[in-house]
């Protein structure tokens, strides 16, 4: 079955760019709720090691390598 009545339309180009820049704004958004979470969920594995929760401290092992301590601190490279 063929379609006969094809429809086009034409967006302007001032609305796509709207489209994107909303939807980048939502991309946003939705990762730092998501790292909001993981942070809390981060911070209760690290106070549960602290207490000697069991397995816990393996559990924050894996998880401090994706939460650095001070991640804006600027890397000086050591002189030899």
């Amino acid at each position: 079955m063929a379609l006969e009545n094809k429809i086009s339309i034409t967006i302007p180009v001032e609305v796509k760019q709207q489209v994107i820049s909303k939807l980048n704004d939502t991309k946003t958004l939705c990762g730092s709720e998501g790292y909001g979470q993981s942070l809390l969920y981060y911070n209760s594995v690290n106070q549960a090691a602290k207490k000697g929760v069991e397995n816990s401290g393996v559990i924050y092992d894996d998880l401090k390598k994706r939460f650095p301590s001070n991640p804006h601190k600027e890397v000086i490279p050591q002189q030899v």
